[in-house]
């Protein structure tokens, strides 16, 4: 593992390969699942909100201007999985939400996601998220 490790850094470190995902969002959903699936454990992947917490959480996203539709069926990121678990931490644009809770439908899914299967082959090198299998760039 130690020497795929080093492949995927070598690799990415160069630049050569071109990464299967450079953008992400609702027109990548159904291309980021097909790839990332087999990593992923079962959904669902939103945390369903208790109706009480439901208020709180959409005064929030519109408080603090989150990039985030409390209406659609599916995600790039749980959303209400990290409001609930920093008790609605503000937020501000530009800021980057961790990869705790990417889903699998993120083009940047990786070993980080609470969604990841142990053993996940995706993680960061610097900018780049790469297979540690292949040191192949997953996404730049």
């Amino acid at each position: 593992m130690a020497s795929d490790l080093a492949r995927a850094i070598a690799a990415a470190s160069v630049g050569n390969a071109r990464p299967l995902f450079t953008a992400e969002g609702p027109a990548y959903y159904q291309a980021a699942y097909a790839h990332n699936a087999p990593f992923a454990k079962p959904g669902p992947y939103l945390t369903a909100l208790h109706p009480s917490q439901e208020v709180a959480f959409n005064q929030w996203l519109q408080a603090n201007r989150v990039p985030f539709d409390p209406r659609a069926r599916i995600s790039d990121y749980d959303m209400p999985g990290y409001w609930q678990a920093t008790g609605g931490q503000s937020w501000h644009p530009g800021m980057h939400f961790p990869d705790t809770y990417k889903t699998p439908y993120d083009t940047s899914f990786s070993n980080q996601s609470r969604y990841a299967k142990p053993g996940t082959p995706f993680v960061w090198h610097g900018n780049a998220l790469v297979d540690t299998r292949t040191g192949r760039p997953i996404y730049r």
